[in-house]
């Protein structure tokens, strides 16, 4: 077992990875590469909810998959904490690091995949979203944000003959003053998405601490910004395979959340497997006792405990119907 923990840098922050990676031995199909789950869990971008990290990890490796848990930039991290674009350009990150250097992990480069609970639903959704879009990758490399030091200007200069002015940029290689390897949409595509109670809309089935934890702005002052993190508006026929879990009962994020994300998915043409179940708070996690917070948070609902059972029956007539 491969078992570390290190950084990941976004914009300007870093995210914390908990790594657990199945490692392979003599007495093992050396050439075995197994799925990673890039792990996202909940906390209305306030602060990162334990219940969804270890346990689910612990879960997840007992399927035969590698696990990184993110613990992305939240809102309470201090004022000058964004997490948007911040969070998402962290799991990005993530995601690429692993694509990179598949062969120390092994990892199956063409299947990584991103799940979240709740608020992490959101970032994992945005990441299967928005993978694509000219906007995350120029945040990633620095083009619109200045990572770099740069002073980009669209109408007179072309990314491909900037530098790096700034001598503290960690992605700086050394000794040319040029940037290392651009990431592209290949490089930060996740394979599949799994979605657990997800945050989804900021309609009118909002979570709206999520999203002002997410944007640090009010509704009526950031409409647009809002409008764009509203994901079921965002679906594209490029968004990856989707496993989706909620309850009728959840108070907290609708369910609503998990049923207009799936139209859309629907509508874009995209695999989707929904389960919606009766009972259940949110923040459920594996829906066990033992992983619960106490004095008045969910209760155990035993109806739930059996998603990852069906998650792993749908992955694998996912791969077996893509011929991965």
């Amino acid at each position: 077992m491969i078992y570390k923990k290190f950084e990941i840098k976004g914009v300007n922050r870093s995210a914390h990875i908990t790594l657990f990676c199945p490692e392979n031995t003599s007495d093992m199909a050396e050439e075995t590469r197994r799925p990673m789950v890039v792990l996202c869990p909940g906390g209305a971008y306030w602060f990162v909810a334990d219940r969804e990290a270890d346990p689910i990890a612990y879960k997840l490796l007992s399927m035969n998959m590698a696990v990184a848990i993110v613990y992305y930039t939240t809102k309470n991290e201090g004022e000058d904490a964004k997490p948007f674009p911040e969070a998402i350009s962290q799991v990005a990150r993530t995601i690429a690091y692993f694509r990179r250097n598949a062969d120390d992990y092994y990892i199956d480069p063409n299947e990584i995949y991103v799940m979240g609970f709740s608020a992490g639903g959101h970032l994992a959704a945005s990441m299967g979203i928005f993978w694509d879009e000219e906007w995350l990758l120029d945040t990633l490399n620095g083009w619109d944000l200045k990572l770099c030091g740069y002073n980009y200007d669209y109408e007179s200069e072309s990314k491909a003959d900037l530098v790096c002015d700034t001598t503290e940029c960690d992605e700086r290689e050394d000794n040319t003053g040029t940037c290392k390897t651009p990431l592209t949409a290949a490089d930060i595509r996740p394979n599949r998405m799994i979605l657990c109670y997800p945050v989804i809309s900021s309609g009118e089935y909002a979570h709206k601490e999520s999203f002002y934890n997410l944007t640090g702005q009010k509704e009526e002052d950031a409409k647009e910004l809002w409008e764009k993190l509203s994901l079921e508006k965002q679906v594209k026929s490029t968004a990856p395979p989707t496993f989706l879990w909620h309850t009728f009962s959840d108070e907290a994020v609708s369910v609503w959340n998990s049923l207009l994300l799936a139209q859309a998915l629907h509508r874009a043409g995209v695999d989707t497997e929904l389960h919606v179940y009766q009972l259940g708070r949110h923040g459920l996690s594996l829906g066990k006792a033992e992983f619960l917070p106490v004095d008045g948070q969910p209760k155990p609902v035993k109806e739930v405990e059996n998603w990852p059972e069906l998650l792993e029956v749908w992955l694998k007539l996912e791969k077996e119907g893509s011929g991965t």
